[in-house]
C-alpha cells in the first residue's frame, strides 16, 4: 500500500485492513491490535533477503 501511495503508511492500517476482512468473511469482529503479531510476521516472512541478513 505505501508503494501505491508514494509515501510510507502507518504499518497498524495493515492490521486494521485485516480485521475488517476477517470480519466480512464472518469471523467475529476483533480490534486491529489483535493482528499486530500475524501482520509481524506476515512482513517479517516476505521481506527480501539481503546479503546484510545472512
Amino acid at each position: 500500500m505505501s508503494a501505491a501511495c508514494g509515501e510510507a503508511l502507518d504499518p497498524c492500517l495493515l492490521d486494521t485492513i485485516m480485521s475488517a476482512v476477517d470480519q466480512a468473511e464472518g469471523r467475529p469482529a476483533r480490534p486491529w491490535w489483535h493482528y499486530t503479531p500475524e501482520r509481524k510476521r506476515l512482513l517479517t516472512a516476505t521481506r527480501p533477503t539481503t546479503n546484510e541478513d545472512a
